[in-house]
């Protein structure tokens, strides 16, 4: 059981089209090619028909698999789009804001915890 105690900031390294959603494609990718039963995250922000959406993953008492070491005291959210690149749109992070406020728990990048550039 999940008991968490923070909040995990990831990006998905991939470019956000806007038009269509990315939430399936990260979960195959998450079962089929990680072989995990369920995508990673508990939460994922992205663009859809030009609209920011947030589409449920994991239930929030369910651990994740997005942070090692992490993942039992943690929600994990994942904003579709490349980091590395660009900054994500002030939209959208008031958007996650808004979620990690409804939430309640402190905020950290996933790279605290990763030798990542993630979240971007």
């Amino acid at each position: 059981m999940n008991k968490p105690n923070k909040i995990i900031i990831h990006h998905s390294a991939t470019d956000d089209n806007k038009i269509l959603s990315s939430f399936n494609a990260i979960k195959k990718y998450h079962v089929e090619h990680n072989g995990w039963n369920d995508i990673a995250y508990h939460y994922i922000f992205e663009y859809v028909n030009g609209k920011i959406v947030c589409t449920k993953g994991r239930e929030d008492n369910i651990i994740g698999a997005h942070t090692v070491g992490q993942n039992s005291t943690s929600i994990g959210i994942c904003i579709v789009g490349d980091f590395d690149k660009y900054v994500p749109t002030n939209d959208m992070y008031k958007a996650v804001a808004k979620k990690c406020k409804e939430l309640g728990y402190p905020i950290y990048p996933h790279n605290k915890y990763a030798n990542k550039t993630c979240p971007g």
